[in-house]
């Protein structure tokens, strides 16, 4: 296994919007590719309903009288 490039990791991690797992070339192109398909499919779908599952899902909302109190 390779050192990781730090300086490369860090524009990759730009670029992509998350840290890839190394900074092998081959890597990063399947990577870049996987980001423009998906681009592809989501210019498709701009309601974002067929993709939703990759979306993050929506935090749940607690109101103030039923949280727990801070702890400190």
């Amino acid at each position: 296994m390779s050192e990781l490039d730090i300086a490369k990791l860090r524009a990759a991690t730009a670029e992509l919007g998350y840290g890839p797992a190394s900074t092998d070339d081959e890597h990063l192109k399947k990577l870049r590719a996987d980001n423009e398909r998906f681009d592809r499919m989501n210019a498709h779908d701009t309601q974002g309903t067929k993709w939703r599952k990759m979306a993050p899902a929506p935090r749940p909302t607690v109101p103030n009288d039923q949280r727990p109190p801070a702890i400190g």
